[in-house]
């Protein structure tokens, strides 16, 4: 569990009853979470983004999910050796905590700050899960604390991933095998094709705009007998 935090020249965050700290009335600052879909069995990256007029060098925030529909993982900068520091740990089912510090003491920056990532559960109801915020402490490089602190909510919106179905294929004029899957919108499918329903080879993979994915099979003219089938790629 990580209680408090301290950074080389004494600026600190940490919870009641563990670091001590001056108050300050300056600018108001914000951290706010983002909102992302994904379907169950996926990773959904929720940005966390931080503003400030003032110069604090570390927050920490509590993040409350709903542990029925998500799992956390570890909370990160978004790219490796990327500023600030970020670290994270589950204090109860439900509720991770996240600190964000500079070691060098430089001021947070504003915009997305760190990633906070969840695994959608599988079987997870649809629509969104929402993400929220508390506890929320920033402090500068003298260990004072800055007020005010807003924050905003995001979400996980859930959505229900339609196993892709093929459509009967419909043979042009001059041949081709016109081949349309269903899906949803926004994920990536690929379309196989095979003469003995052993060997599969890909023909065609793309993202299915409005939830639609049209391929021809302009090597079919000729060639029989020829079976199809289709899948979501990860």
């Amino acid at each position: 569990m990580i209680s408090s935090l301290i950074v080389r020249t004494a600026a600190a965050v940490g919870i009641p009853g563990g670091i001590g700290f001056m108050a300050s009335a300056r600018a108001a600052t914000q951290l706010a979470l983002g909102s992302v879909s994904a379907g169950p069995g996926e990773m959904a990256d929720v940005p966390l983004t931080f503003q400030s007029d003032a110069d604090p060098v570390a927050a920490q925030v509590d993040i409350h999910y709903d542990a029925e529909r998500l799992v956390p993982g570890f909370a990160n900068s978004g790219s490796p050796g990327a500023f600030p520091t970020v670290i994270s740990a589950v204090l109860s089912p439900g509720v991770v905590r996240v600190v964000l510090y500079s070691i060098e003491n430089f001021p947070l920056p504003d915009g997305r700050v760190a990633v906070m990532p969840f695994r959608v559960l599988q079987g997870a109801p649809e629509g969104p899960s929402e993400i929220t915020v508390s506890q929320a402490i920033v402090a500068d490089e003298s260990a004072t604390r800055l007020t005010p602190v807003n924050t905003a909510s995001g979400a996980v919106i859930v959505r229900a991933d339609r196993a892709p179905m093929l459509q009967m294929p419909v043979v042009s004029a001059s041949g081709q095998v016109v081949l349309t899957v269903e899906g949803t919108a926004g994920l990536t499918y690929t379309i196989q094709v095979s003469s003995d329903l052993v060997q599969w080879t890909d023909l065609a993979s793309g993202v299915a705009a409005d939830g639609i994915l049209t391929h021809a099979d302009t090597l079919a003219p000729g060639q029989s007998p020829r079976f199809y089938r289709a899948f979501r790629v990860p």
